[in-house]
């Protein structure tokens, strides 16, 4: 079982109230993961084993992981500093195309970690 820090607020349990989800604001989230469980999720990604996600929050923080991942590897900024990762509402999308679409989860969290201890945390915020 891996563990990761959420911080939410009272907005992960605003309602969506826009007719187009689209038009949703979404609230920010942050999230703090130590590099020695994004290690181990890149070792069972490698060895096809299952991620078994429970809740929405803990699946946008891997989504957003992923993400910020290939923004490393396409050599776009990943925020304000290296220890403080952003991810906008709607960023995933032109990352989604081209080369992006054939970037594996490992790989991607890979270049994440690469060239951080184990003991190293990882943080960042979604939006």
């Amino acid at each position: 079982m891996n563990q990761l820090t959420l911080h939410v607020g009272a907005g992960t349990f605003m309602p969506v109230l826009s007719k187009d989800a689209r038009d949703h604001r979404m609230h920010a989230e942050t999230f703090c993961v130590n590099v020695r469980e994004l290690k181990t999720i890149v070792n069972a990604l490698e060895r096809g084993k299952p991620l078994v996600v429970v809740g929405t929050t803990s699946t946008r923080t891997l989504e957003s992981l992923f993400w910020l991942g290939v923004k490393r590897i396409r050599g776009l900024s990943l925020g304000d500093n290296a220890t403080n990762l952003v991810l906008e509402q709607f960023e995933w999308i032109p990352l989604s195309v081209g080369d992006g679409k054939y970037i594996s989860a490992a790989e991607s969290l890979k270049a994440l970690i690469e060239g951080k201890e184990d003991d190293d945390m990882i943080s960042g915020r979604t939006s």
